[in-house]
């Protein structure tokens, strides 16, 4: 049929919206991820006295299987008897409680928030092997030079980490881009298309609607 799965796929808003949804899911996880686990990886650098403990607790999400995880959370973010609305009314912010994965405009913050939990762990490990991997002569050179903590960590730790950095970034980037399951056992795409992915869509068009073409059109791209 040649471009005829291309030029369907062209027309159809759930595509661009699954591809926008994809696109943002990458944009706001991946900085997140390597941020967060960039701060934890600097202060697990220092001498602390649980610092064992701490690497321990915060890698187990990601060794947890991602089917417990995301029925764990749906638990946490069910409307009445959700852990989170059942927090916020117990301190005082009910009307801050929210139907968190009913609301096409919190649906999508809500599954990058669990994804960058499961995996935050990961970065944690990585940027924690290159921040020990650093050149102590370096770094204790320009601690005789007067550097303060803040300077240290802009001017010298971070353009040495740089690619390791980038390499955390690329692999959130490339899980980012591969999200499936989280999304589909959390909200299978919705509502409304709100969480909708390519992953998402390419399952539903092959193995819901049984269109294999448009589905692997979905997969090329």
């Amino acid at each position: 049929v040649g471009f005829e799965n291309y030029r369907a796929l062209i027309g159809d808003e759930v595509f661009w919206r699954a591809t926008l949804n994809s696109v943002v899911f990458v944009a706001l996880r991946t900085p997140l991820e390597v941020g967060l686990g960039f701060l934890l990886a600097l202060l697990l650098n220092r001498r602390l006295v649980a610092r064992s403990l701490l690497r321990t607790l915060f890698f187990v999400p990601v060794v947890m299987s991602l089917i417990v995880v995301t029925i764990i959370f749906q638990r946490v973010f069910e409307p009445n008897p959700g852990l989170l609305n059942t927090f916020l009314r117990a301190v005082g912010l009910g009307a801050w409680a929210h139907p968190w994965l009913g609301d096409p405009t919190t649906a999508l913050p809500a599954v990058i928030a669990v994804s960058v939990w499961k995996n935050v762990g990961f970065s944690l490990v990585i940027l924690l092997a290159g921040l020990q991997g650093l050149p102590q002569d370096v770094l204790e050179a320009a601690r005789v030079d007067g550097a303060n903590a803040w300077h240290l960590t802009l001017r010298v730790i971070t353009p040495l980490m740089r690619p390791i950095l980038a390499l955390t970034a690329l692999l959130s980037i490339i899980g980012g881009l591969k999200v499936f399951d989280l999304v589909f056992i959390m909200t299978r795409g919705g509502p409304t298309y709100s969480t909708e992915v390519l992953a998402t869509m390419l399952y539903r068009e092959a193995f819901e609607l049984n269109h294999m073409g448009v589905a692997s059109a979905v997969a090329v791209i």
